[in-house]
């Protein structure tokens, strides 16, 4: 199914600026166009159940993000010598470019910069399992997801979060580098 109108509507949206368009608009105006199976596709993401998905996008979606949340948990449970297991879960396959890329965006010295990194990760991933599906529900599915990147971000309030950062950085010393 192809979804010209619906996704050439769509406004642009990068991490950092304020998107044009609420999830709830994207959700509402998702609803007037996508088939009911492609709607229920999308609402594993609207409702933060993505790993819930059959379709084949988000498949390798979650499987993606497993392999990311897998280096993470790698890199910080050495960081504070625990045994790694205990934080990850299984995954088909390993992949050296998200290992270097879980790598660079720790070594990040500010909070702030490192969840960035870890972020704009998740949006270059995207882009690249959505590919050229322009106009259909790859697309719109790559939209959503990066639509609640775009919204987290929007939402920081960076002052309150490197208040809390530094408080947590004098409440546990031990834990940094």
């Amino acid at each position: 199914m192809n979804y010209y109108f619906l996704v050439a509507s769509l406004p642009h949206i990068s991490i950092g600026e304020m998107p044009a368009i609420s999830f709830d608009e994207f959700a509402g105006l998702c609803s007037e166009h996508l088939t009911n199976s492609d709607m229920v596709t999308l609402n594993t993401i609207l409702n933060n159940n993505e790993a819930s998905s059959s379709h084949p996008f988000m498949k390798a979606w979650n499987e993606k993000e497993t392999l990311f949340r897998n280096a993470i948990s790698r890199i910080r449970a050495s960081q504070l010598n625990r045994e790694d297991s205990d934080f990850t879960r299984p995954a088909a396959s390993f992949d050296s470019y998200v290992e270097k890329a879980a790598i660079e965006a720790l070594s990040e010295s500010n909070p702030l910069e490192k969840e960035l990194s870890l972020d704009k990760h998740r949006w270059q991933q995207l882009e690249e399992l959505e590919g050229f599906g322009m106009f259909t529900i790859k697309s719109i599915l790559t939209y959503a997801l990066k639509l609640k990147i775009a919204e987290r971000w929007s939402k920081l309030d960076r002052e309150k979060a490197k208040i809390t950062a530094e408080e947590l950085v004098n409440k546990n010393p031990e834990h940094v580098e």
